[in-house]
């Protein structure tokens, strides 16, 4: 069966409360990725030495004809302050409610990994290629439609830093792009 581009990235009905026993419901409406937009962040920011900093960021999800991307920032509120850009290239969601993303990062070179839809949480897991760097965040879908984003990065089994952040649309999405309901 062939999905439409404008389908390529909705996980399908499969997703809902039958799927894996995640709890999920077909009702469960994602946008964070699903819909183009721009989302900004604010949270927290903990570093390698237990040090916790304010952060802020924004976050682009474009859908081409060549696929999506994601075009994220993370502002680190330090002195001197520290910013962490990626690029993510991502690729179709399946009936399952997972895709594969590739991304460059400045710091740590190619990094691969996978989004998961489950309920009303999308899972990324993550490393990089030569398998030094590795981590994990999990967007959850609030009642007033931000997403609470929590996440660790690791290096040679060692926690780098970790975050608290919370994602809030900057605008509604164009017409045309996916719905993302899954479960």
């Amino acid at each position: 069966m062939t999905r439409s581009t404008a389908d390529r990235g909705r996980p399908s009905r499969a997703l809902g409360a039958d799927h894996g026993g995640a709890g999920g419901t077909p009702e469960i409406r994602h946008r964070l990725l699903f819909e183009e937009g721009r989302w900004t962040a604010s949270g927290s920011f903990l570093d390698a030495d237990g040090k916790t900093h304010p952060a802020s960021g924004e976050t682009a999800v474009v859908h081409g004809a060549d696929g999506w991307m994601l075009d994220g920032v993370l502002n680190v509120h330090i002195e001197p302050p520290q910013s962490f850009r990626n690029t993510y290239r991502i690729g179709p969601f399946d009936s399952a409610g997972c895709a594969s993303w590739t991304s460059v990062n400045a710091f740590f070179g190619p990094l691969e990994g996978h989004f998961v839809v489950t309920g009303e949480t999308i899972l990324s897991v993550f490393r990089s290629v030569d398998g030094r760097c590795r981590g994990v965040e999990a967007l959850r879908l609030e009642a007033n439609g931000s997403y609470a984003a929590r996440g660790a990065f690791f290096v040679d089994g060692q926690r780098l830093s970790s975050w608290t952040m919370i994602l809030v649309a900057d605008i509604e999405p164009r017409k045309g792009s996916g719905n993302g309901k899954g479960g």
